[in-house]
């Protein structure tokens, strides 16, 4: 078991646990980072890259249905949900090599493995490839969140997915998706598998965006537009 001293140890690989890795390095601090996944968290991998590489797809086909009025000759142009799925791939393992090669040039030490206390000073990581001990003045917990499935809901791949599932596994088969959610996740990809040439039937308790801090004007002004493209969710909707 090999002990190490560090000023910084960081768990967690996502957007809060990288910044702080960098500008801690950047002061001058010698920065460990643990991560059991993959680098980059949620966000590089299942949440903003590979959702915005989607929504610029969904936004050309939208303005395509405007090509006509333009005087742009062979719109509207349709989805291929699998192929975009390839290319959000793609994407995410280019920004990925990036974040990694970017980390190493620092000099961060990085740790693949479930990182757990032994004491106030020292973490204990675990990995296939064996476990060790480092020690650290001071530590960052950033492991981030996971989806939250309602009872009685259970997982099922290829059939019930998580907004994890999808990006890890791709994207099932089929015409029709049941998109149960009208927080911020759920309103994009109802925007998203719509653009994309999917049936979405859309079922939310809350009005689309209800617990969000965006301001009345913005709600209104999202929604006026969803419905614009004939996207509505269904409300008052419960889990029996």
């Amino acid at each position: 078991m090999n002990t190490t001293p560090f000023d910084l140890t960081i768990i967690g690989s996502g957007p809060g646990g990288y910044r702080a890795a960098v500008l801690a390095t950047l002061r001058g601090q010698k920065v460990a980072i643990i991560e059991r996944a993959t680098w980059g968290g949620t966000c590089l991998n299942r949440g903003c890259v590979p959702k915005k590489d989607w929504h610029e797809t969904a936004k050309w086909i939208e303005q395509s249905r405007h090509f006509r009025q333009r005087g742009v000759v062979g719109g509207p142009l349709g989805g291929d949900m699998d192929q975009a799925w390839l290319h959000q791939r793609k994407v995410v393992d280019t920004v990925r090599k990036s974040y990694i090669d970017y980390l190493k040039r620092l000099g961060v030490q990085m740790f693949n493995g479930h990182g757990r206390f032994s004491d106030a000073r020292h973490i204990r990581i675990s990995s296939a490839a064996g476990t060790r001990e480092i020690s650290t003045r001071h530590c960052i917990i950033a492991t981030g969140s996971a989806p939250l499935l309602p009872d009685p809901i259970a997982p099922l791949p290829g059939r019930i997915l998580t907004s994890d599932m999808l990006f890890d596994e791709g994207v099932p088969a089929g015409q029709r998706v049941l998109l149960i959610g009208g927080g911020v996740i759920g309103t994009e990809f109802a925007y998203i598998f719509s653009m994309l040439g999917k049936d979405v039937n859309w079922v939310v308790h809350s009005p689309a965006l209800a617990h969000t801090s965006y301001s009345p004007q913005a709600k209104d002004t999202l929604r006026e537009a969803m419905e614009a493209l004939d996207i509505r969710p269904r409300a008052n909707f419960q889990l029996t």
